[in-house]
């Protein structure tokens, strides 16, 4: 019986891999689910079973993964691509050396290159500086043309490209939430019926970036926070509404920023919470405004049509978010354009595109490239 490997490190590593479980499994393949760190949790919460690489392998190395494919011997591996980490990498690095086609699913337009190379995102100043492709899977799948196009721009081997949607978003639009679910949210929330509810989707800019953050992007997490949190403050003078900003904290992020805002700005009527715990497509549900940087969360708040804002004040690089790209949502750049959504969020005026078109059925496209694949082999 042909056996599939599936493993993610990164949470939208996760995602891409999730919705491939159980189609892949209706097949009639063995699935063998594998995570590290974050995903592990991203895996537990959707009911897949999956086994720690690193109590298999210990330290995590190209010559304790080359031992432990030549043991598990899959007939094919698919992938996430994570931001700051080696396990994918040599996973793609020795199934070639054994002949096990593999697969790496892009989860983001952006940092396209940097996947591949011998660098994470955190040393992208070195990587901008020596770009090189030293793992390279047997396909690269991105979520769309664009992406396709960005990545052969960045120079990545065309041959080795290929568009099949992004899985997670057709996944998540379809999946049932139970109105229990979202009750109990609300309720550890504390949450009440008249609460203008605002999740402000943060990344750990500071963390990948450090004391660079702000000369390379022109802001960090904090930086957009506060513009938010001043311009909530000053309407809400106006229209005498109880604010719940919920910041949803990547699984990477250190509270303590947050935490120290907290307690140094609360406001009467504006409740700040921080949450790094909550499932992410509840929380959209529960929201009446999604707010963040240029992550995955916006792409999933856009498709499950909530009001979202892009909040990059101070941008002074290519703006990564792909929606604004294609004109489907702008950023905000300046203070004057976050006054005029935060007013029309308030009013319950700001609405939210229906112009995005996504790749149709990504789960099955990816498995018939898949089985496209094992057949040539």
């Amino acid at each position: 019986m042909t056996k599939i490997l599936l493993f993610a490190r990164d949470p939208g590593g996760a995602n891409t891999i999730i919705p491939l479980f159980e189609p892949l499994k209706r097949k009639g393949y063995t699935v063998s689910v594998y995570g590290k760190d974050i995903a592990l949790a991203r895996f537990s919460s959707n009911n897949i079973e999956a086994a720690d690489i690193v109590s298999e392998v210990g330290e995590v190395s190209e010559v304790s993964i080359g031992k432990f494919l030549a043991d598990l011997r899959p007939d094919f591996i698919i992938t996430g691509t994570s931001a700051d980490d080696m396990t994918e990498k040599y996973l793609w690095k020795t199934a070639e050396s054994l002949g096990i086609p593999s697969f790496a699913i892009l989860d983001q337009w952006m940092n396209y290159g940097i996947r591949f190379s011998s660098y994470g995102v955190s040393q992208i100043q070195e990587y901008e500086k020596d770009k090189n492709f030293l793992f390279l899977p047997s396909k690269i799948l991105v979520p769309d043309d664009l992406a396709r196009r960005d990545s052969i721009l960045e120079g990545l081997p065309e041959d080795k490209i290929l568009v099949s949607g992004q899985p997670y978003f057709g996944w998540i639009k379809n999946i049932q939430v139970s109105d229990d679910k979202i009750k109990r949210l609300r309720k550890d929330l504390d949450i009440n019926n008249s609460d203008f509810i605002v999740v402000f989707a943060s990344e750990p800019l500071q963390k990948i970036y450090k004391e660079e953050v702000k000369s390379y992007w022109g802001y960090d997490e904090i930086s957009l926070f506060l513009h938010f949190y001043k311009t909530m403050v000053e309407e809400t003078k106006i229209t005498k509404q109880n604010i719940k900003i919920i910041v949803k904290l990547h699984p990477k992020e250190d509270p303590d920023y947050y935490l120290k805002l907290k307690s140094e700005i609360r406001k009467d009527n504006i409740e700040i919470i921080i949450d790094q715990v909550s499932d992410p497509k509840l929380l959209i549900r529960v929201s009446d405004l999604v707010v963040g940087i240029s992550s995955m969360f916006l792409l999933e708040s856009v498709v499950l049509g909530k009001p979202t804002i892009s909040l990059q004040i101070g941008l002074k690089r290519e703006n990564p978010f792909m929606l604004d790209r294609i004109g489907v949502l702008k950023s905000i750049v300046t203070k004057v354009q976050l006054k005029e959504v935060v007013v029309k969020a308030l009013t319950r005026n700001l609405t939210t595109s229906t112009s995005l078109k996504l790749v149709k059925d990504p789960v099955n496209k990816i498995i018939t490239l898949m089985e496209k694949k094992l057949c040539q082999n």
